[in-house]
Order: structure tokens, then sequence, then C-alpha cells
């Protein structure tokens, strides 16, 4: 499988994975001729598109397990085997438990913070937490507050920027906007859109 990953310096690079008895190798190739920039062998099986955020490269692996790569050199920073891969941003990886719960792990794997519960989706300068209120993210002795709702974090102090009382889960977020399913069920949700800088509702 190819997947863009994004610009990395010149280049824009991209993975492929090739099966080769119990590990995987990975080559990252500059599209514009197919070269190889560099090839790993990795320990899991990929699966899905990976995520570059610095000098990262994260990647979901089957068996709900996540691997960062130094992008340089594709050697293997760290795994996990007990998590789905989130977003990525601002040097930091959210982590979806298998449990429910989240973690927010630094560059190195050494877990930021844990949120027991929630949801997180990371972007820009901001952490969306949906299910866990706590008047800073990066306080490890609160306990999470008010379970229905989302906050939107500062990810450099961990202050809170705002909160929308109703969703509890943030299905994706960009530059200008924060969505939402609002609902008892898939077949009966609604999409609320609400401001990425205010929280304020654009749409519903």
């Amino acid at each position: 499988q190819k997947h863009a990953v994004g610009p990395l310096g010149p280049w824009i690079y991209e993975t492929t994975r090739w099966y080769r008895g119990p590990e995987e190798t990975v080559r990252l190739r500059r599209p514009a001729d197919g070269s190889v920039v560099w090839e790993a062998t990795v320990p899991h099986e990929p699966y899905g598109p990976p995520i570059l955020d610095g000098d990262t490269i994260y990647v979901g692996t089957l068996g709900h397990g996540v691997m960062a790569l130094d992008a340089a050199t594709g050697a293997v920073r760290w795994t996990i085997d007990d998590g789905w891969l989130g977003t990525a941003a601002g040097g930091l990886v959210a982590i979806r438990l298998i449990d429910s719960d989240s973690r927010i792990l630094g560059a190195d794997g050494r877990e930021a913070v844990f949120l027991s519960g929630a949801w997180v989706q990371l972007h820009g300068d901001t952490a969306y937490v949906g299910g866990c209120r706590r008047a800073n993210l990066w306080r490890p002795e609160q306990a999470c507050a008010e379970p229905e709702g989302t906050s939107a974090f500062d990810l450099a102090t961990g202050v809170e920027r705002w909160r929308h009382p109703r969703p509890a889960g943030v299905l994706a977020a960009d530059a200008t906007r924060v969505y939402f399913l609002e609902g008892e069920s898939d077949q009966a949700s609604t999409l609320v859109v609400v401001a990425a800088a205010t929280g304020a509702v654009r749409a519903g």
C-alpha cells in the first residue's frame, strides 16, 4: 500500500508495505522519480495511512498498535500494542486505548497525559477533548469532571480555551472548524459544526 504522508524538507514522502515473514519492510520514496529515500524493517504490520508530525512518522499497526518511526531514517523509535492511532500535532500524538480511554504521548513515546473515557483530536496548537473536563490539560492530578461536552485546550499551556456543552466526542477538526456527531446512535445523529477558535455553532 502507498500513502502520501506530507512534506518533509524538499520531498513529499510515501510509504509502501511488503510482506516478508514475521517482519515488514517499509520504504519511503520520492514521488517525482520513485527513488527510495530509505528502507527499514519494522516489527509489526502497518495498517492504515501514516501521520507525519515534525520528524516523526506515526503508523497504526494491525492488531491495535502504534509505531513511531524516525522520518529521516525509518528507525523505529517506539511501539505500543494497546491502542489505535488518532491524530498528531505539535510533537504530540493521541492514542485511543482499547478500553475507551485516551493517552497523549510525546514524540519520545512518554505519556504526557492519560484521559479516562475521553476522545482526543489534535490539530495545530489545540487539543479537542470530549468526555473529560479539567481546568488544565497537563495537570495529571486533576480527575475528569463533567463527562458530557467537549473542551478545546491550548497545547502549549494546557489552558481550556472554550467548552461546548452538548457533544461528547469529536469526529474531526481543521484550521477553522470542529465536527461532532450528536445523537443516540449513528442512525439518528446530527452533524454539529463549531468554530475552532470559539466553539460557537456554525451549522447543525
